[in-house]
């Protein structure tokens, strides 16, 4: 049964303060109008829904689901095919439960958002699949087996944001395939993988890369994977087949202690990592490349080779605390270069920082590569963290 609701109110972030070396949320309530139409799942009223699932297949487009914690927890698998407002009491209490099946929710279709509820126990917490202008916010997402957020190899999503989410205990906290995203102002914790970032079709010869996506101010932190490092894929961020991507002003420490490290990065480019504060690590970073050709260069209307001389990475004014894995696979292949600028290496250095790249095209590692930081920083930066 729907029920009037003139006006829908989300709290959003526009904004944030920098005080000390904190960042804190500035944020306000934006008014939307959501159809006008409101319906409700689980509370007193007398003709509210007592599932999710329920209130979602009698929902026109833009309509708001409001869940309330009272009746949860909610032993579902929601499946969202129309465009709306998700949105529960409180993301502590309002417990969706996926009893271990494929997806806790799955999204079949585009311009919907989903906020403040905690989503548990299935293969995939939310499972994306060829979405656009997706909004993910103030979500607890925890206990899932495979992902907490994310999208199959072959899919790819278009204008995702994940903002002010808590992903823990699942073994990839998101994974994302497509353009323009936006990974901001989570904690992600506790998880096997922090977040990848991968083209779509990436184990087949016709990946097309992932780009113009934006990772910042998160805290990605202890993410580790519980087996043994030649068995597994362990990082903070893990990129393959990716370029023209931003990773800045996070916080990544403690991940992939056994196996790859703070970030990941294979044959990748035109990745700006700037400002981040990447210690206890196995490696800070770990630059690899495989594949003999470099991947397609992509954008809406294209996709071609590209010329290697014409791609870099840069990597700017971080703060790194471990030593750097700069690895080529082939004996012929490819590499990319990168710009090193003004990185604090753990200790003030007065002379130039050499990184050394490595070929394994012999069956064992031999340096082939010397790149430079000419001005290492003599201290670390200060970078804001999240006060979450």
């Amino acid at each position: 049964m729907k029920k009037v609701c003139v006006i829908g109110m989300i709290i959003l972030l526009v904004g944030v303060n920098v005080s000390g070396n904190f960042v804190k949320e500035t944020k306000e309530i934006s008014t939307i109008n959501f159809n006008d139409n409101t319906l409700y799942v689980g509370g007193s009223g007398p003709d509210n829904y007592t599932k999710i699932q329920y209130a979602i297949d009698n929902a026109s487009e833009g309509d708001t689901i409001y869940v309330y914690s009272n009746s949860s927890p909610y032993f579902e698998n929601v499946n969202i095919h129309t465009p709306i407002n998700l949105i529960g009491e409180n993301e502590e209490n309002t417990i969706i439960d996926g009893e271990g099946k494929d997806y806790v929710i799955r999204l079949n279709t585009n311009n919907t958002n989903i906020f403040n509820l905690k989503i548990q126990n299935g293969v995939y917490g939310i499972k994306l699949e060829y979405n656009k202008n997706i909004i993910i916010s103030n979500n607890k997402i925890n206990n899932n087996s495979y992902q907490g957020i994310g999208s199959s190899e072959f899919s790819h999503c278009e204008n995702i944001t994940i903002k002010y989410n808590n992903l823990y205990d699942n073994k990839m906290s998101l994974s994302l395939q497509g353009f323009n995203n936006i990974i901001s102002y989570n904690m992600i914790k506790d998880n096997q993988i922090g977040v990848v970032i991968t083209g779509w079709g990436y184990e087949t010869p016709n990946v097309i890369p992932s780009y113009k996506n934006n990772i910042y101010f998160n805290t990605i932190i202890l993410n580790e994977s519980k087996i043994p490092s030649n068995q597994s894929v362990s990082s903070g961020i893990w990129m393959n087949y990716v370029n023209s991507t931003n990773i800045s002003f996070n916080t990544i420490v403690a991940n992939g202690q056994q196996a790859y490290g703070g970030i990941y990065m294979q044959d990748s480019y035109n990745i700006s990592v700037f400002m981040n504060n990447i210690t206890n690590c196995l490696f800070c970073l770990d630059i690899r490349y495989v594949s003999q050709d470099p991947p397609a260069i992509v954008n809406q209307n294209s996709c071609k080779s590209i010329d290697k001389n014409e791609a870099s990475n840069s990597i700017i004014k971080n703060n790194f605390n471990k030593q750097i894995l700069f690895i080529l696979f082939l004996f012929d292949n490819y590499f990319i270069k990168s710009t090193w600028q003004e990185n604090f290496w753990g200790r003030p250095k007065v002379l130039p920082k050499i990184i050394f790249g490595f070929n394994r095209g012999l069956g064992f590692p031999f340096p082939t590569h010397i790149e430079f930081d000419l001005h290492p920083a003599k201290q670390p930066y200060d970078i804001p963290k999240i006060a979450i």
